[in-house]
Parts: structure tokens; sequence; C-alpha cells
């Protein structure tokens, strides 16, 4: 076996190492076992198709088989009787196992007698460092429980306070509804984060509808609109009270446009609700009226 001549260039301790695999080699193939033989014989073959590379992987397994272990540059002239070849690092998937210890008591990590360096001892201190930070914060550092069950308690307060608003909205008293709605959606809105999120958009749609209702009694047609529309952000779907409500405060805003697209998508949503074809009907009439008047 010959090898290559040495490299100006020395490798690195790590890569010397007799625990690595050899990246620089040669193979004398007039010097070789037939083993070393056969092996340059598929290498040449998977070279001459363009696969070189895993050429070199094969004559690498191969080599070590029979007791390559020298580190040599890379050179490779595949028309001579010497064929070389080379394996740079990013072709090797090796890992180091480092034997760690973990203080029960402070959970402070440290490394084994006997293989502690610099640098590991510097990523260790950091490490140990953030760890000190994070036990230091302020604040509650507990893990939330889980989404359920449901503070039921909080549930009835909030159908509580809607009930009492459609009872003053029945009475003719719509101030004092708006009030038992406002409070309702403080209630559902203040939940904690980590109880259901369908439940908080079920509770607030209702209540954001009937709010919206509330202001079209008292022809608060602003406030009607933006409640009915929080509504719908809430629940698009099974909500045509909230699209139609909208729909007829944009109405009476003369905002016949933006009422017509709204109601428009309330129907793609809704399908063939009733109220709400009855009120696109009534949109298209008045924008037909105000197109003659400008005629």
């Amino acid at each position: 076996m010959i090898l290559c001549p040495a490299s100006p260039r020395q490798p690195s301790p790590a890569l010397a190492s007799p625990s690595r695999i050899t990246t620089w080699w040669a193979i004398e193939q007039s010097g070789t076992t037939d083993i070393s033989r056969t092996l340059q014989a598929q290498a040449r073959a998977l070279a001459n198709i363009g696969q070189h590379r895993s050429a070199q992987h094969h004559r690498i397994w191969l080599m070590q088989a029979v007791g390559a272990t020298s580190i040599q540059p890379q050179q490779t002239d595949l028309s001579s009787n010497r064929e070389t070849a080379t394996v740079t690092m990013s072709d090797l998937d090796t890992f180091t196992l480092l034997p760690l210890h973990m203080d029960p008591q402070s959970k402070a990590i440290s490394s084994q007698p006997g293989f502690s360096t610099r640098t590991l001892d510097a990523e260790l201190a950091s490490l140990n460092a953030l760890h000190r930070a994070m036990l230091g914060l302020e604040g509650n550092q507990t893990v939330p429980p889980p989404p359920i069950p449901v503070n039921q308690k909080r549930s009835a307060q909030v159908n509580k306070l809607r009930a009492s608003g459609n009872d003053e909205f029945r009475k003719g008293k719509f101030a004092e509804a708006i009030k038992f709605y406002t409070l309702g959606l403080q209630m559902a809105l203040t939940r904690p984060a980590w109880e259901p999120s369908q439940l908080v958009r079920e509770e607030v749609a209702g209540l954001y509808a009937n709010r919206a209702q509330a202001h079209m009694a008292l022809q608060n047609w602003p406030e009607g609109a933006v409640d009915a529309e929080c509504s719908v952000e809430a629940k698009k779907g099974g909500n045509a009270k909230a699209w139609w409500r909208r729909g007829r405060c944009l109405v009476e805003m003369s905002r016949l446009e933006e009422a017509r697209d709204w109601v428009s998508k309330g129907l793609e949503m809704e399908g063939e609700e009733r109220e709400l074809l009855e009120l696109l009907k009534d949109i298209e009439k008045r924008i037909g009226k105000e197109k003659g008047a400008g005629a």
C-alpha cells in the first residue's frame, strides 16, 4: 500500500484521532490484496458513470476493512494506476456523547470528571445561568389548568345577565337592556384564556346581537351596526339576525351600496333566508330610486 504525499495543510487533532473515519487515503493498484482490487474495480466503474462520490464512500468502507488509517491530502487521478479519494466532514454523520450530570436539588448541569473542556464548561455555565435567571422571574410560573371543566358559575352569570337584558327589552326599557347586555359581555370576554374559545364565541355572539337590537330600538344606528358586525365576527354561520340588523342599520344611515354588499354576503352564509331576501329587495328598490332621481 502506497500513501499520497503529506499535505502542507495539517489535519486537526480531532480528525487524526483513531476513533475518527479516515478522510484522506490512496491505494496502489499493484500492491493491494484481492479485496482492494475488487474495491478499485467497483469504484472505477461508479466514477465512470458520474457517481464518483458514491465510489469514494465504497472505497472508504472497504479500506477500513483492510486497515487503511492514514490521513492524506486530496488528489484524484483515474487515468493512472494510483487512485485517491477524499471525504469531507460534511459527508460524515457523527456526534460525541458527553457524560453530563444534573444535580437533583439545584438542577445544575455539570460534566463528569475527566471530560471537562474549556468550551464545554463555558456552555454549561451559560445554560445554568439561564436556568437561574428563569427561576428568578417575577409572576406566577405555574402551568395553567386544562381547558376543562368550564367554570359553570361564570356561565350561569352570563346567561342570567342576558335574560335580564331580554326582560328589560320586552318592557321597553332599552337603555337598561343595553346595560345588562354590556355587563354580560364583560363577564364573557374576561374568561380565562385557557377556557374553550368556542364557548366565548357563542356567548358574545348572542349578547352583541341583542345589544344591537336594543340600539336599533333607540335609533342608535352606528352603535347597532357595530354590535351586529361584532356578533357576525364571533359567529358567521347560523346568525341571520345579526346579518339582518347590520344591514338595516346601514340602510337607515343611507349607506345603501355597503348595505347591499353586506346582505349579499349574509345570503351566501345563511342561504335563502327570508328576512335577508326581503331586505335585499328593499335595498335594490332604494338604490333604483336614487339613480332615477339623479337622472
